[in-house]
Order: structure tokens, then C-alpha cells, then sequence
């Protein structure tokens, strides 16, 4: 008894620092888009300007406040997947179809990085999902292989028959080993990631595990620096 109370007790305080932690990252992540507005706005109440400076300084406030509302959808999102608020509809999915539908809304964004998409998904290929929380799962890594791959790279989807298995790779940088363990954590970004030129708070990921397993779908990540990364979705 004292043995399986102590053990409760490990639980309930890992649990607690994690909601700590969690609530610290949070805030951290909330209040970097709104320090950048108020610093900006600031800026111009200083003096008079020409109206191009405004509307320079107004773009980037929009585009910080499209930044705090994206991060707030996600943190709801992630709320309502820890919570168990989350409906779950499950049905035949024809894959290949679905992928062809997936790679027609990527495509034109594929086409601004001169980056191709090779879908090697065989006709009448059959998955029980939830179509909305797949394409959620799915549009995540999808974002990741498009905003840290090479201009001119390419990302392949591939069907597995033999373990039933659908892998998204791409030939972009790779991931250091040390950080591919934290990959799915909550706001964990490699340290590559943080340039500004990368938009993104580190939730996105998070989620898209979480939504697997409500699918019962093992989300597993390879990668090799330099090389480029995979991530494969293990159906049952």
C-alpha cells in the first residue's frame, strides 16, 4: 500500500511541474507577439512619419496578431485533446483519393519553394480514421517538411502494405539526434527552428500526436542530418 501511494504521490507532482511548465511556456510564448506590437506601436507615436512607415509597421502588427491568434487556436486545440473533449468519428477512408486531395491544396504552396510532391499511394487502400483529425495530422507534418526543407527538395508519401503504414519523408536538413527524442513535446523547437525566418511556436506537432492517439495510430519521426526527415504513421 505504501508502495502504490508513493507512486500516486511521483505521479500527481510530475503531473503538477508539468502543468507549471506548461502554463510558464505558455505565457512566455503569449506575451513575445505582444511585446513586439506594443514595441512597434511605441515606435510610432514617437514622432510624425511618411504614410509608407505606417503602413510597414501596421503589416507587422497584423501579421504578430495573426501569430497570438494562430497560438491560441492551438492552445484550445491542445486543451480540449488533454481534456478528452474531443469527438472522434471513425470510418473507411479510401487513402490514395485522400492523399490526392491533400496534395492538390499543397501544391501551390509547394510551387513558391520549387518543392515537389510524390504521392506512391496504391488505388483502393482502405484506413479507418477520422478523416478531419488525419488531415489535421497530416497538414502539420506537411507544414514541417515544407517550412525546414531545401528549396528545389522534394517530400514523398509512401505506402507501407506490409505493416500498413504511411510515411511523409523529404530530403530537407534533418534533425540533430539529440533533439529528435523531443520532437512531439509541447513548445520544444530545435535550436535551427528559432530563427525568425521559421514561423511557428512548437504546438503543432504536439497536437498532431495527440490526435494520433486518439486514432490509435503510432506517429513515430527518423532523420538523419542532412539527409532529411520521415515520419510514419503506423494504422492498425
Amino acid at each position: 500500500m505504501a508502495t502504490t501511494i508513493n507512486d500516486l504521490l511521483q505521479r500527481l507532482e510530475g503531473s503538477v511541474q508539468r502543468e507549471k511548465q506548461f502554463t510558464a511556456d505558455a505565457s512566455h510564448e503569449i506575451r513575445t507577439p505582444l511585446t513586439a506590437i506594443r514595441g512597434m506601436l511605441e515606435v510610432l507615436t514617437r514622432k510624425k512619419r511618411e504614410p509608407e512607415q505606417y503602413e510597414q509597421k501596421i503589416k507587422l502588427v497584423i501579421n504578430e496578431v495573426d501569430r497570438l491568434h494562430a497560438l491560441i487556436d492551438q492552445l484550445l486545440q491542445l486543451a480540449r485533446l488533454e481534456s478528452a473533449r474531443v469527438p472522434v468519428n471513425m470510418a473507411p477512408v479510401e487513402l490514395h483519393e485522400f492523399m490526392e486531395d491533400l496534395a492538390s491544396k499543397w501544391t501551390p504552396r509547394l510551387y513558391q519553394k520549387k518543392m515537389t510532391l510524390r504521392l506512391q499511394i496504391p488505388v483502393q487502400v482502405i484506413v479507418t480514421t477520422d478523416t478531419s483529425l488525419l488531415r489535421f495530422i497530416l497538414d502539420n507534418i506537411m507544414e514541417n517538411a515544407y517550412k525546414y526543407g531545401n528549396s528545389g527538395g522534394h517530400i514523398e508519401c509512401s505506402w507501407h502494405m506490409q505493416d500498413k503504414s504511411l510515411t511523409i519523408s523529404d530530403n530537407g536538413p534533418g534533425i540533430p539526434e539529440i533533439h529528435l527524442s523531443h520532437i512531439f513535446d509541447r513548445f520544444y523547437r530545435t535550436d535551427s527552428s528559432r530563427s525568425s525566418e521559421v514561423q511557428g511556436v512548437g504546438l503543432g506537432l504536439s497536437i498532431a500526436k495527440k490526435m494520433a492517439d486518439l486514432l490509435h495510430i503510432r506517429l513515430t519521426a527518423n532523420s538523419r542530418e542532412g539527409e532529411g526527415t520521415a515520419f510514419i504513421l503506423f494504422f492498425r
